[in-house]
């Protein structure tokens, strides 16, 4: 079981839950803030990594 509360369990879940998780999964899991704040550190493959792009650097800082 993963530590959401320490940054790189949790950048680990996220990067799970975006790659092999239904829509289901992502909407109960991912909080798009701590999205757009793990994005840089997520290790994804390119396809998923290229369709939620556009989302994430459209709100990031």
């Amino acid at each position: 079981m993963l530590d959401l509360a320490v940054r790189r369990e949790r950048a680990r879940a996220y990067e799970l839950v975006l790659s092999e998780g239904t829509a289901d999964d992502i909407l109960g899991m991912v909080d798009g803030a701590l999205l757009v704040d793990l994005w840089p550190d997520l290790v994804l493959p390119a396809k998923v990594r290229a369709a939620w792009a556009p989302l994430v650097e459209a709100v990031a800082p």
